[in-house]
């Protein structure tokens, strides 16, 4: 069983969300540059006294934070600078005021009292959720973001704990062996079906109905991916993947299907039914795709690419080979066409060797098709 392959986009999503958000000082008061910061990790002279009060602990909690969001760029700019030499250090110093940050906001939660102002002390809860899941404490940080979730969705940070929550159970659902997936399972479905109706007909739903229906090709539940996908918004940017990614199970579907013998196998019937199936998903998916390129907001990635191989697959074996033969040559999604063109897209697994074996089969059936008949 593959890897849910939704989760890096997923997390790549969120992280993105989150930056922005931890870059604004004003939604936890003061500025970490005007605080000062005393002892281990700041400046001055002598030990730092522990904060005793909410305010205290959440500002100096913001220090910290400032400091290891400057140490995680350091990391990544790292290479391009040619300091690779610093990149454990810059590590290991990042793993520390990671864990000091959190420290401090969660002493500020035990500090906070009725004089707290409640926006400042879910932004606090929010982060508390932020870096629990950075540390790798997935569960934990459901825990938190879910209640923020679900107890205080217009905070500041509600919609994006929400989508933590998410990413954490898909975390645990990706890590768990086949048989000990169904904890993660329902709460992904449980969480989902709650963001789709707080934040209905926004991008969070979609990308809620979009992991449920990963989570179902991954499981070959094509009902349910089927299901899933007709509930994301037409002209939401997620679909035209979507469709993809879901046309193509349903073609391997009938792959599968279409092997087997005897009482295994399905009804011609059945079978034509779920070719019709993948041919109009994948369909509906290329050309949605095919639109954004051809409008300049996207490129051919792999997806695309093995989806349109696919879907000239599903012509093939539907009788349809000069549409094909057509697809194949496309000027810009053609699978002989980025063959030909070395284009990145074709540089993933046996990509060019399956093309070039599939092509001459297009062609030789409109051969076959339009050679007349002997009396």
């Amino acid at each position: 069983m593959h890897r849910v392959d939704s989760t890096a986009s997923l997390l790549v999503g969120f992280l993105v969300a989150c930056s922005a958000f931890a870059a604004d000082p004003l939604v936890v008061g003061k500025p970490p540059e005007e605080l000062d910061v005393r002892g281990e990790g700041g400046t001055g002279e002598g030990p730092r006294e522990e904060p005793k009060t909410f305010a205290e602990a959440r500002d100096l909690a913001k220090v910290y934070l400032n400091q290891w969001q400057k140490t995680i760029e350091k990391i990544k700019v790292g290479p391009t600078l040619k300091d690779e030499a610093n990149i454990p250090k810059n590590e290991e110093e990042a793993k520390a005021l990671c864990e000091k940050a959190l420290f401090m906001f969660r002493l500020a939660l035990e500090l906070r009292d009725d004089e707290s102002p409640l926006n400042e002390i879910n932004v606090v809860r929010y982060y508390v959720c932020f870096l629990t899941y950075r540390k790798g404490n997935y569960y934990d940080a459901a825990v938190m973001g879910e209640f923020l979730a679900r107890n205080y969705p217009e905070s500041a940070g509600g919609k994006l704990c929400a989508t933590i929550v998410m990413a954490s159970y898909l975390q645990g659902y990706s890590a768990s062996p086949i048989h000990q997936r169904g904890f993660d399972k329902q709460r992904l479905a449980d969480v989902a079906n709650y963001i789709t109706r707080q934040w209905a007909n926004q991008e969070l739903a979609d990308e809620a109905w979009g992991i449920l229906l990963s989570v179902a090709v991954n499981e070959s539940q094509l009902d349910k991916a089927l299901e899933y996908l007709g509930k994301i918004a037409a002209e939401s940017p997620r679909r035209g993947n979507l469709e993809l990614k879901t046309g193509q199970a349903l073609w391997a579907a009938y792959l599968d299907s279409a092997r087997k013998e005897g009482t295994k196998r399905p009804t011609q019937e059945q079978l034509n039914e779920l070719l019709a199936k993948a041919r109009e998903t994948l369909e509906d998916g290329v050309n949605r795709m095919r639109a954004t390129i051809d409008a300049g907001t996207s490129d051919v990635g792999p997806t695309l690419a093995s989806a349109a191989l696919s879907l000239c697959k599903v012509y093939v074996e539907s009788g349809e080979n000069k549409k094909a033969v057509k697809l194949l040559n496309d000027p810009k999604i053609g699978p002989l066409t980025l063959v030909r063109l070395k284009h990145p897209a074709t540089m993933h697994g046996n990509y060019i060797n399956e093309t070039y074996k599939f092509a001459p089969r297009a062609y030789m059936g409109i051969q076959r098709s339009t050679k007349p008949n002997r009396p």
